[in-house]
């Protein structure tokens, strides 16, 4: 994969911290310079800030611009608390759509003169046990989480819980059933209305003539079962056949090796029938279309592919037919959802954005765009 202009970025900034040159509790050069220096946008900047801030290297203090931070990588105490800040849990921050999905976040906050607090949790509980531990005993504003293994049971719902019942608490792509409950309505949520892209996927293949339609989910996070109910409830509704073999599930783990060795030999002997693939994101599909080229099968004369999210590698390659994540208004509605809890806790704050339909030339070789929503 290239190196996007944000890495770029970060990595001289990186080096310029780690040579001395930008020294301890110095401020660096503000969005402006950057952009000139590396004819890059505001929001390049900010994405290469949010990784560095991820890492430990540099603050931001409002209204001043961003320091070096020293070796012992904590604030003065008159700087911090200074700062009304809302802490905002992800599992990854670097590439995809969530760099879009923080910019929203981040946007929002500072338009409204708060800071984000962000925490990288990879997916590992004990990692997001002590992130929210943190944030209580920081006593930020507020929280947007995005747990850990959303599809399984939540092991630290009594700590989001214990957040909850003082200060907002907004979860993405999960429901905050249960936690609403018990917080006295200071959580809610924001997500994709993930069922129905899965289902719209599924008819437009339908359309297109499809009867066997594979699909691949996401068996750890909450949107993966999402979209496997949306894929089922559409071929028992229209009496399409099912074949277990025909549905792949991984983890978050399984990433890395899914498209190597045995396992994509495997994966071809099961979808072989199959005229159409669901995936659960855009990278899949991705990763799938090269495969099936890899093995003389055509995308989609021999075989349609279908993605999810819009995002960067929807127009890599072969243009994936796939549905719009609203990514940037994602993070600021749920941004403005905790800045409203904090106004008002009682009110329904959570939005779910209906599914919108992209599609690609990974379906229809002579397909323009076609956006509807379910």
């Amino acid at each position: 994969m290239p190196e996007f202009k944000y890495q770029r970025v970060a990595g001289w900034i990186r080096a310029q911290v780690e040579s001395g040159f930008f020294e301890e509790e110095k401020r660096i050069p503000g969005e402006e310079e950057l952009c000139d220096r590396f004819d890059v946008s505001r929001q390049t900047v900010r994405q290469a800030m949010k990784i560095l801030e991820e890492e430990g290297l540099v603050y931001k203090i409002q209204g001043s611009g961003t320091y070096v931070c020293p070796r012992n990588g904590a604030l003065r105490k008159e700087e911090k608390s200074s700062i009304k800040s809302v802490g905002v849990l992800m599992n990854s921050v670097n590439d995809y759509i969530f760099p879009q999905v923080l910019k929203g976040i981040n946007d929002c906050l500072y338009e409204n003169g708060y800071a984000m607090r962000l925490c990288i949790l990879s997916q590992q509980y004990d990692l997001e046990r002590e992130a929210i531990r943190r944030m209580i005993g920081d006593r930020v504003s507020g929280l947007i989480a995005e747990p850990v293994k959303s599809g399984l049971p939540l092991i630290n719902r009594e700590l989001y819980c214990e957040f909850a019942r003082e200060h907002p608490l907004v979860f993405l792509h999960r429901r905050a059933d249960g936690i609403l409950e018990s917080a006295g309505c200071r959580a809610g949520s924001i997500m994709l209305d993930d069922a129905g892209g899965f289902w719209t996927l599924a008819e437009h293949l339908y359309e297109k003539g499809h009867r066997k339609i594979a699909a691949v989910c996401k068996l750890d996070e909450s949107t993966g079962v999402a979209r496997y109910e949306g894929y089922m409830k559409f071929m028992l509704e229209h009496q399409l056949e099912i074949e277990n073999e025909w549905i792949f599930w991984y983890s978050s783990e399984d990433i890395q090796t899914m498209f190597t060795g045995h396992k994509m030999e495997w994966m071809l002997e099961r979808i072989n029938g199959c005229t159409a693939v669901m995936c659960h994101d855009d990278r899949i599909a991705f990763r799938l279309i090269q495969l099936l080229r890899d093995k003389g099968i055509r995308v989609p004369e021999d075989m349609a592919v279908t993605g999810f999210d819009n995002s960067e590698y929807a127009s890599m390659d072969i243009t994936l037919t796939t549905i719009v994540h609203p990514q940037e208004e994602l993070g600021r509605r749920a941004a403005q959802a905790v800045l409203n809890l904090l106004k008002e806790s009682g009110q329904d704050v959570s939005f779910t954005f209906p599914a919108a339909l992209r599609t690609g030339r990974s379906t229809d070789a002579q397909a323009g765009l076609d956006c509807r929503e379910e």
